[in-house]
């Protein structure tokens, strides 16, 4: 039988929920989280102003610098001028690389830059020989690697496979921080092989810049083996792509915006935590070392504190990179354009040449070609008589 129902008490207002989109940092998105939301208030970064008081922790730090650093004679290495030290690690529990090999004081034989410029495969299993000397000196201890610039590929090349096959000779491997490594590759990289390409003189200022890199110029060597396999879509890179480090080792890939040799878009690795600090100095690949901002989440991260929050420059550093990666991939397009301008007046040149020449007054003073000067030239009162 059919009756009145009091449906009141099933009527109610439900709060309008409203989604950030995904492409919103965390930190911001986090504002609009309340009580009863899976995702808790992200913790801020502090960058680090100092030297800690102690370490992230009790391992041991081994510090790779990228391509073209050197060691012998003078120091130029921005990871071993501004390495573990400043993450307050112990001086006695820090080793540096060395693209020569172990040896010498400290597991470390001086090395030039030519000696960076070689396969990293073969540098990958320097630092095996060397962290295997490690294991010897520290027989318990566990290590962190910390790398600026290429030395990320080399650490990477060693974990992804001289790793696997010698775990009982080796350290376990608990952290890797890179600073602004070539996960994805560098476009200037590249840019060698689009100038023998798609120019003509192209390969003449490749060939000098190999020579003068070879000479001692702080640049690498575009004809090296480490730059081809630095090129986006490399052999290497693409194996290296294919294996995995996910054996216990934890990683942070950090990049920075404004770094023209490594641009923030390349600098991110999928199989680790990515993250962009704001702009350092002139230019950023050699800043981030020195960056407080990085060196507030290197810290963090090695003593495994929980993520901090993403913010803007994580959004906007790699569209930024990508943008200047862009520019560096069609820089080849001014020298083609240069010598275009430089045929385009050859040419012009060569026909006013021809126009002189074979005009009466070019012939009746007979001048050769190869010069303008019978434009110039009148026949004497002698020649019209």
């Amino acid at each position: 039988m059919l009756g009145v129902f009091d449906v009141s008490e099933a009527i109610h207002l439900a709060p309008l929920v409203w989604q950030p989109p995904p492409a919103m940092p965390v930190a911001f998105r986090s504002a609009f989280a309340d009580a009863g939301t899976h995702e808790a208030p992200c913790r801020t970064s502090a960058p680090l102003g100092h030297v800690p008081a102690t370490p992230p922790n009790d391992n041991i730090a081994v510090a790779v610098a990228g391509i073209s650093s050197q060691t012998y004679g003078a120091l130029r290495a921005d990871m071993y001028e501004h390495g573990p030290e400043e993450l307050g690690y112990d001086h006695d529990r820090i080793y540096h690389f060395s693209y020569a090999g172990p040896g010498g004081d400290r597991l470390h034989t001086p090395y030039r830059p030519t000696e960076t410029y070689g396969d990293i495969a073969g540098a990958a299993r320097r630092l095996r020989d060397q962290l295997v000397d490690i294991k010897r000196l520290h027989p318990d201890a566990e290590v962190d690697l910390i790398a600026h610039s290429m030395g990320g590929l080399v650490v990477r090349r060693f974990l992804a496979t001289l790793a696997k096959d010698e775990r009982a000779a080796l350290p376990r491997i608990e952290h890797l921080v890179t600073f602004t490594s070539p996960h994805r590759g560098a476009s200037l990289a590249s840019l060698p092989a689009q100038l023998k390409a798609k120019t003509v003189t192209g390969d003449l200022l490749v060939a000098a810049a190999s020579r003068w890199s070879r000479a001692g110029a702080p640049l690498p060597d575009p004809r090296s083996i480490a730059m081809e396999q630095l090129a986006p879509g490399s052999r290497f890179l693409g194996e290296l792509e294919r294996e995995s480090i996910a054996f216990g080792t934890r990683a942070l890939a950090l990049g920075i915006p404004n770094d023209p040799v490594v641009t923030a878009d390349r600098a991110t690795w999928d199989e680790a935590e990515s993250r962009v600090v704001a702009p350092e100095g002139w230019q950023g690949h050699a800043a981030i070392v020195a960056s407080e901002a990085a060196h507030g989440l290197a810290y963090d991260f090695l003593r495994d504190a929980p993520s901090s929050c993403k913010g803007g420059w994580d959004l906007w550093g790699p569209r930024i990179g990508r943008g200047l990666g862009l520019a560096e991939e069609q820089s080849y397009r001014a020298v083609a354009a240069a010598e275009q301008s430089a045929l385009g007046r050859i040419l012009r040149v060569g026909k006013l040449v021809i126009d002189a020449a074979s005009s009466p007054w070019g012939r009746a003073a007979g001048t050769p070609a190869g010069t303008t000067m019978g434009r110039l030239i009148r026949p004497s009162g002698a020649d019209r008589l």
